[in-house]
Order: structure tokens, then C-alpha cells, then sequence
């Protein structure tokens, strides 16, 4: 389901216009030849689970940004950050729009960081997220 749920929220950030899949926005690895991408991916700690509460889950997501210079790194990620982090219930449909997930918050639990130059050769700016939902 982690690969599920990274693959939406990378099409989320399509739809929102901020790059392409498989060309600008990737899931779990990017490419060191980008000069300008986004990589969306699980925390390597994994998903809580909650077995008092089945269904439910409490992952961490990183979502990293490649850029040229800080201002567009930082601009990117803030986008990124600002389309994504909600606490209001919100149904994520699967691409067949069938209901998959009840989202109930997906929050930034950092401000965005900065990293120095990455074998892409550009900064990667780095923002974590908080996420809890509901599998439907």
C-alpha cells in the first residue's frame, strides 16, 4: 500500500501542474542526471500500525525537490508543501477513481531543508510529512 499511496500523491503534484511523472516527479528514486525533480518516498522507518485501530496508519512521507539554485528549490518544495499538507477529512480516489484512502491529516512536520549539491549536481531540498489515514 506504500507504493500506492506514494504513486497518488505524485500524481496529485501532476495535476497541480508542478511536473510530470516520470520525467520531473519520480517515486521512491530519482534519476542523478535531473538537474530539476521532485521524489516522492516513504520513510525508512516504515508505517505504524495501530492494531487497536486496523485500517489505520500514521506514515511518514519525504518528499524531495532538485533545483539549480535555492530559490527555485525552496519555491518548489513551499508549492509542494502548500498543495499537500491538509487536517480535513479528504477521500483519495485510485486512478480508476474508486475510493482508496480517507485521508484525516497530512501535515509538514519540518520546514523545508536544505542540502548541498547532490550527484545531479543541484540542491535538494527536503520537507516531511506526518500523514494519517484510512485505508477504504
Amino acid at each position: 500500500m506504500s507504493l500506492v499511496l506514494c504513486e497518488r500523491i505524485a500524481k496529485k503534484i501532476e495535476i497541480a501542474g508542478l511536473g510530470e511523472i516520470s520525467k520531473t516527479i519520480f517515486v521512491e528514486s530519482m534519476p542523478a542526471e535531473i538537474k530539476r525533480g521532485i521524489l516522492v518516498k516513504m520513510s525508512l522507518a516504515g508505517s505504524k500500525i495501530d492494531h487497536e485501530l486496523p485500517g489505520l496508519y500514521r506514515p511518514k512521507i519525504q518528499i524531495i525537490v532538485r533545483a539549480q539554485s535555492h530559490a527555485d528549490g525552496e519555491n518548489l518544495a513551499t508549492a509542494i508543501l502548500n498543495l499537500l499538507q491538509s487536517k480535513q477529512d479528504t477521500i483519495w480516489n485510485d486512478a480508476s477513481n474508486n475510493p482508496l484512502f480517507l485521508m484525516k491529516q497530512f501535515l509538514p512536520y519540518t520546514m523545508p531543508i536544505i542540502y548541498p549539491r547532490s550527484d545531479g549536481n543541484g540542491l535538494e531540498v527536503s520537507v516531511n510529512f506526518d500523514l494519517c489515514y484510512v485505508v477504504l
